[in-house]
């Protein structure tokens, strides 16, 4: 049984561990890239009523989505593969234009899109709090980490955050595309990553994990 059943865990041994991680992510790559594809394409219209960007900025948005989302995705694999190879997470770099010079010069509309990004991540936490519990311990297994719950799970909402602001910040470097276009993806990917992460749950149960 795994982890929440009632039985002790299955003994994994190091390899067979990092094989089935491996193929779980394998089934998590395609999925939410699957998600990034349909929420980008949704996109056409996100700065309609942003009136105070210019043309050039929104032009280069819609013609370089392609050019995140490889970004993204490599980003999330490489992340993946430090993690397993024993690179725990440190944390993101604070946004680029955080200096107290930059914060100065913030626009209502730059402090809202901030306030209304930060809501968004805080709920995307939230709703997927109670599937990303159980894969924790899931993950920790299969990694072979020593307790107490101070689990690195690259599979988390602060590794798909990572690859999302990191990417986004590198392709849009203005923070007024950069920001509204993280609150559309993390709005849309809401509701279905969780779904992923019910996804992955089950994978792994049915492996005895």
């Amino acid at each position: 049984q795994g982890p929440l059943g009632a039985d002790v865990p299955l003994p994994l041994g190091a390899d067979e561990g990092r094989a089935i991680l491996r193929s779980c992510y394998a089934q998590y790559r395609v999925k939410l890239i699957e998600l990034m594809k349909a929420s980008l394409e949704q996109t056409n219209d996100l700065f309609e009523t942003h009136s105070h960007i210019p043309d050039g900025d929104v032009e280069m948005f819609r013609a370089k989505r392609g050019e995140w989302l490889e970004r993204f995705d490599q980003m999330l694999c490489d992340r993946f593969e430090r993690r397993l190879e024993g690179e725990r997470r440190k944390g993101r770099r604070p946004d680029a234009d955080a200096s107290l010079a930059t914060l100065r010069v913030l626009t209502a509309f730059d402090h809202d899109r901030q306030a209304a990004l930060k809501d968004a991540t805080r709920f995307l936490d939230r709703y997927t709090s109670r599937e990303l519990a159980a894969l924790d311990l899931r993950v920790e297994i299969l990694l072979g980490d020593p307790g107490p719950r101070d689990i690195d799970n690259p599979f988390a909402i602060t590794y798909v955050l990572d690859a999302i602001g990191a990417s986004a910040r590198a392709v849009y470097p203005n923070p007024r595309v950069w920001r509204p276009f993280m609150e559309r993806l993390l709005s849309d990917l809401t509701s279905e990553i969780n779904k992923l992460y019910i996804s992955l749950n089950r994978f792994l149960a049915d492996r005895g994990v």
